[in-house]
């Protein structure tokens, strides 16, 4: 893989969290315009040092849509075998406007969701006792789930 392509393709996806469960590497990502999306990919087995070559993964794309409205900039944790995400924002209609993104005008979420496949969500709450936000992060800690910090409209 080449210096651009790997530019092309982080910047084909606008913020990614990605996490190990059961030995499967889970890959969120929010496209540009469309739905979020997963993609599993089986973790390799440490037997001997294998160089990583992009050109030998594979993945498979376990669901072409989720219950969740499509977003970027939220928070994804491994716990208690389950994986967790909340928060974020949908930020598919913003684009920069005087040297900045505005993101005062994306549509903010403090939903809670958890799946234990990766293809078959559980709504907890739609609306969480915190205020919506973005850039957050979920964090295990003492046999509890944390969110810690974030940004909220307001806050730019």
């Amino acid at each position: 893989m080449t210096s651009n392509e790997r530019i092309l393709f982080f910047t084909s996806v606008v913020v990614l969290s990605a996490l190990v469960v059961g030995g499967i590497f889970f890959s969120f990502r929010s496209p540009s315009a469309g739905t979020a999306r997963i993609f599993p990919q089986p973790a390799a087995e440490k037997k001997t040092e294998i160089p990583f070559r992009p050109e030998n993964l594979v993945w498979q794309e376990i669901s072409s849509s989720t219950p969740w409205t499509a977003r970027d900039s939220h928070a994804a944790a491994v716990f208690q075998g389950k994986i967790w995400l909340t928060g974020g924002l949908n930020g598919n209609s913003l684009s920069f406007e005087d040297g900045r993104v505005p993101y005062e005008n994306a549509e903010y979420f403090n939903d809670i969701w958890y799946s234990e496949d990766g293809a078959n969500w559980t709504r907890v709450v739609e609306h969480a006792p915190w205020p919506p936000r973005r850039s957050q992060q979920l964090a295990v800690f003492k046999r509890k789930l944390w969110l810690v910090g974030g940004w909220g409209p307001k806050d730019g």
